[in-house]
């Protein structure tokens, strides 16, 4: 039998536990936002080369953080794979460890999993391919060329291969994985991948030579030539024997690519809603998290939508939300769970506590300094 009194001290006792974890808990968020930085942006930040982030209510419930990079100041751009392990990380180490101002999420890069053997987007790095090419229709990029000139659109630039019969075959490139795509005709549709084969390979774009290392197999990881399965490159593929070498030929658009960097759709064309951004796909008319790069002739524009669910848009009212802030071109980043704008030490973009997605690549404003700066 309990004493007097004993079941009301029992429920203080349980009340104050309560409370004190209650309290541990929200100092656990605290500390946990402060260290990553994850907050939706409420006031506007002005950051060197000025460089402005702000906060965008646009048309049909459009709710963005926008960056607005002036060009002409000698800012400098970086589009980068995050990982050279083929992994996908979190956007705000790799910022920071550039030295970056403002960066967003780009696209992923890998063949395996949903993008097995789909390169979706060209990334170019300094000068250096990375991933080159796209199977898809409404791919296109932002790059710039040696001369800083920004460019959103198609980007002429193609990788071949001469084979030992003669004949060229067009590839796809994707060198973190060590991949060379091989494929004759595109798939129809948004999200359709072909199959294929492949035939392990030695060299790079560098040596400008491939060696063939061994038969054909259905599937391969590390460095292959990759042909599309049931048509006729298929054929010759199968035919390339052991030690056979496949001359690479990398043509460049004029004025070369210092960066390039897109997925796809382009949304705006000439300051109006670009005929790809609205195709009848399940990635485009639902409503999504968004990233996007942008420019008119005085600024480049970073933006993403705010990360909550009530703020994800249709591709089309992306578009038009750039186009309301003054776009003249922009293209369609990778979206969903990817959509990261960080500047100022912070993921902006993100409720408060809530930590961003990992990613496979960036895009980053850097301070002036050395190499080539943005026109």
């Amino acid at each position: 039998m309990s004493e007097p009194g004993s079941r009301p001290r029992a429920l203080w006792r349980g009340a104050a536990v309560a409370g004190f974890l209650i309290l541990a808990g929200s100092l656990i968020g605290l500390r946990f936002a402060l260290v990553h930085g994850d907050s939706v942006l409420t006031k506007p930040l002005t950051l060197e080369g000025g460089i402005r982030v702000e906060r965008v209510e646009g048309p049909r419930s459009a709710r963005l953080v926008v960056a607005r990079i002036p060009r002409g100041k000698k800012l400098r751009l970086r589009a980068a794979l995050l990982s050279e392990k083929r992994e996908l990380v979190r956007l705000a180490p790799a910022a920071k460890a550039m030295g970056a101002l403002v960066a967003i999420n780009g696209d992923y890069h890998f063949l395996k999993g949903p993008c097995l053997a789909g390169t979706y987007s060209t990334l170019v790095d300094g000068g250096r391919i990375d991933v080159l090419g796209s199977p898809f229709s409404y791919a296109a990029a932002f790059w710039q060329d040696d001369a800083g000139q920004p460019r959103i659109g198609k980007l002429d630039l193609s990788c071949s291969a001469k084979l030992p019969s003669g004949k060229t075959a067009n590839l796809f490139v994707n060198m973190p994985q060590g991949d060379l795509i091989w494929i004759d005709r595109c798939p129809k549709g948004t999200w359709k991948l072909p199959g294929y084969i492949g035939l392990p390979a030695k060299g790079s774009l560098a040596t400008g030579r491939l060696e063939i290392g061994g038969p054909a197999k259905s599937r391969l990881r590390g460095p292959s030539l990759l042909a599309r399965i049931g048509s006729p490159p298929e054929q010759e593929a199968r035919g390339l024997t052991k030690g056979q070498v496949v001359e690479l030929t990398v043509t460049l658009p004029k004025g070369g690519v210092q960066l390039a960097i897109g997925t796809g759709p382009r949304l705006l064309e000439g300051g109006q809603i670009h005929a790809d951004a609205r195709l009848d796909s399940p990635g485009w008319v639902g409503r999504y998290g968004r990233t996007a790069v942008a420019m008119n002739g005085e600024e480049l524009f970073l933006v993403t939508t705010v990360r909550k669910a009530q703020d994800a848009l249709t591709m089309v009212d992306f578009a038009q939300a750039l186009k309301d802030l003054g776009c003249q071109e922009a293209l369609n980043l990778d979206g969903g769970p990817s959509t990261t704008l960080w500047a100022d030490q912070a993921t902006q973009n993100l409720p408060r506590g809530r930590r961003a997605d990992a990613v496979a690549s960036g895009l980053f404003v850097l301070p002036p300094g050395e190499g080539v700066s943005l026109r």
